[in-house]
């Protein structure tokens, strides 16, 4: 495990220092708590690949698209103070996404400019760490990762390709 979080702080980087993504410095951002609140606020427990995401870099972007984070800090996080943007409640469960013709379970942590949707499965019974990509609502969404780890792995490199 410590490889593999070594290798993505290492590949992060890179995707920084090649303004393909921007990602705060590694450390401490959101703790156990603050994760359990908007946990408990989505009626969904977030992939632990997701949460490490949270608690070490709290917010990031790739080519401009915002991986969704948590946007109120502390206790107080409710769902009539949310902000739009890029906040996980805000975008899950304020904004119509009836579109995509997702599972009101499914749990949207970005949606890139080349019409990508990326989610976690139905998160409501069994925490589901693999990642599925829809890029158009008439099609069945496809599996794109194992996990939150693989998704940016894959999604920072493929974009630093270009």
């Amino acid at each position: 495990m410590m490889e593999l979080v070594t290798e993505l702080i290492t590949l992060i980087e890179l995707a920084n220092k090649k303004n393909v993504a921007f990602f705060p410095t590694y450390g401490t951002y959101f703790d156990e708590l603050e994760i359990q609140r908007a946990e408990e606020l989505l009626s969904a427990k977030l992939p632990n690949s997701y949460r490490w995401f949270l608690k070490c870099y709290g917010s990031g972007e790739i080519l401009g698209d915002e991986i969704y984070s948590i946007y109120q800090r502390g206790n107080d996080y409710n769902l009539d103070d949310l902000l739009p943007g890029g906040d996980i409640l805000y975008q899950n469960r304020i904004t119509d996404n009836s579109s995509l013709k997702l599972s009101e379970n499914d749990i949207i942590f970005l949606n890139s400019d080349f019409s990508e949707t990326f989610f976690f499965k139905d998160q409501s019974i069994v925490v589901n760490e693999t990642i599925y990509v829809s890029v158009d609502p008439k099609s069945k969404p496809i599996v794109y990762a194992k996990d939150f780890y693989d998704f940016l792995r894959k999604k920072l490199n493929e974009m630093m390709s270009f």
